[in-house]
């Protein structure tokens, strides 16, 4: 979508982007990435600054800016937790620049999918479903306003279009245990991409917890936490996970914080998002091949323990899944010949010891 007054000029083997209302008119030059939330939000200010974007109008309560601004004073978004927070506003400010001085009743069903469908096509059906999730909190809050009648993100049109948009069915790609090997190979036991590795592996944490995770939750050899995902939501048990004895000796070996494991070359710890990119450094240094990420070690921990027989209550314990479902996917995916020649063999011992003895 075209931003209105976004012009582009090129210079110096360099492209400079800026808004300006009227051909001799100020204007403000914009910085950062074509597309990105900071991009964005400085475009949006400069529309202000300019006059552009704080036309007042009889109307003017009912302008999508005036509406958002209002969302994020709302109780129901300030109750998210931050890290929601700050990743709702990213997606919200990636498609309000285009429909800030829009009136949010005129807002339709064909706009809901138009703006989906953006997001789709440059390849991100994933960002396009969450920027739905956006939209629906936005009207719902609308509608409680009784700034529009009714939610349209909310159509049986839209819930169709959004699940009719393409996904990946497995998601983040997991890790292969050749990629483990080399990883290890790359960086050896005493070094903190050594200690990173035995975390995600051995606790089967997501990288939210990963960075948090240290000596303070450690107790007569297990690791005891609260999972970050969801806990604004929902009250769930602490994951509890047994030290293992190659994590015993990587945390030996490596010097970390008195509060974390997990710091920086300065001695300080790292945010979910930081360690998630150091993460991916690391990996690429070690050759594994792009795309793997610190969510597919995860996986990985869980296909194995799948794979050595664990059962979906186990895997449920140890990975803090709350439905059956999830572990499901696991223990469906795991050697299906070696769980049929085990079953097998139970078969055919029952026979034998059920089976009447000869001259009986």
């Amino acid at each position: 979508m075209k931003l209105p007054y976004l012009k582009e000029e090129s210079a110096g083997g360099r492209t400079y982007f800026y808004v300006r209302r009227h051909r001799t008119g100020t204007r403000i030059r914009i910085d950062g990435q074509p597309g990105s939330a900071e991009f964005l939000t400085a475009y949006t200010e400069a529309l202000v600054s300019l006059g552009a974007g704080n036309v007042e109008t009889r109307d003017s309560k009912f302008t999508w800016r005036k509406v958002v601004s209002g969302y994020y004073d709302f109780h129901g978004f300030k109750n998210l937790h931050r890290t929601t927070q700050h990743v709702r506003r990213r997606v919200i400010e990636q498609f309000l620049p285009a429909i800030s001085r829009d009136d949010i009743r005129k807002f339709t069903v064909s706009d809901v999918i138009d703006l989906l469908d953006a997001k789709a096509n440059r390849g991100a059906p994933e960002a396009a479903k969450t920027r739905l999730n956006a939209l629906r909190a936005i009207l719902d809050y609308a509608e409680r306003r009784d700034l529009v009648s009714v939610n349209v993100a909310r159509d049986a049109k839209v819930t169709r279009a959004a699940r009719s948009l393409k996904r990946n069915p497995g998601g983040h790609t997991p890790w292969t245990r050749d990629d483990i090997g080399k990883y290890f190979e790359r960086w050896p036991l005493g070094t903190r991409e050594h200690l990173m590795m035995c975390i995600l592996l051995y606790t089967g944490c997501r990288i939210s917890d990963a960075c948090k995770l240290g000596p303070v939750h450690e107790k007569d050899g297990w690791l005891r936490w609260r999972e970050t995902k969801g806990s604004e939501r929902i009250e769930k048990k602490p994951t509890e996970v047994p030290i293992l004895q190659p994590l015993r000796a990587a945390i030996d070996a490596t010097q970390h914080g008195d509060l974390v494991y997990m710091i920086n070359q300065y001695g300080v710890s790292f945010s979910p998002k930081g360690l998630g990119q150091q993460f991916v450094k690391w990996a690429r240094k070690a050759g594994v091949e792009k795309g793997l990420s610190a969510h597919g070690v995860r996986k990985l921990s869980a296909t194995m323990a799948a794979d050595a027989g664990a059962t979906e209550n186990e895997l449920m314990a140890m990975f803090g899944w709350l439905s059956p479902k999830q572990a499901a996917v696991y223990t469906r995916n795991v050697d299906r010949p070696r769980l049929a020649r085990r079953a097998a063999d139970l078969i055919a011992n029952e026979v034998r010891t059920s089976a009447p003895k000869a001259g009986a």
